[in-house]
């Protein structure tokens, strides 16, 4: 909505820059809220529960890149992530009454610009990156000796695809189409030992809200 917004009342003549040599800095933003409510009947023991799950996150950092030919160009980014999870399962429940976690991302890449009349199009590309991240889930009175304290290291990468529009010749907007990415990550859970483990994801615009915020600037 932020992006059909721009384009509804920001109407501009001017050419993106896109050309060989062409810089672009600008700050990349993330959101999401879930809040989930069931109720469950466990035909096992005769009873029945009402359970509700909320899930918010969120991200932000810097990006750079350099137009190394017309319509490509490379360049890193960095994030912070946070995110919080409250389940309220029932004090009898096993499950966690609560998770949060922390990551700091480093990002490498890649992008192909396809544009319509230079100013409407996407950008796609493979990227690497580095995760470094803190996790903590809590357990009620009953299970708390299940409580845990992990940190967490994943290095991997993917593909993203984004819609790409240019409100005038400098500023842009984006936002994250879709994503399909690896990770390889080795844990460290304190008394509760270590672990290692792969993951294949693919987030799509439904996910959250990921979007991009850049200024182009260069020699013209």
């Amino acid at each position: 909505m932020i992006l059909l917004t721009a384009f509804l009342f920001t109407i501009q003549i001017s050419k993106a820059q896109t050309d060989k040599g062409d810089q672009s800095l600008g700050i990349n933003l993330g959101a999401s809220y879930n809040d989930q409510k069931s109720f469950v009947n466990d035909p096992f023991n005769n009873s029945s529960s009402n359970q509700e799950t909320k899930i918010t996150s969120f991200d932000i950092g810097p990006n750079y890149s350099y137009f190394i030919a017309d319509k490509l160009d490379v360049g890193t980014s960095l994030y912070y992530s946070y995110y919080k999870d409250k389940y309220n399962y029932g004090d009898n429940s096993a499950s966690p009454t609560n998770e949060s976690g922390k990551t700091y991302n480093a990002t490498i890449f890649i992008r192909k610009y396809l544009m319509y009349n230079d100013k409407l199009g996407m950008r796609v590309g493979p990227y690497l990156s580095y995760e470094y991240a803190n996790q903590t889930i809590n357990y009620n009175a009953l299970n708390a000796a299940n409580n845990l304290n992990s940190t967490i290291n994943s290095y991997g990468g993917g593909i993203n695809l984004e819609l790409i529009y240019y409100a005038s010749k400098y500023l842009g907007f984006s936002a994250s189409l879709a994503n399909v990415n690896y990770y390889h990550s080795k844990s460290n859970n304190g008394d509760q030992g270590n672990g290692s483990g792969n993951q294949v994801n693919f987030d799509y615009i439904d996910n959250g809200l990921n979007f991009s915020i850049f200024y182009t600037f260069g020699n013209k």
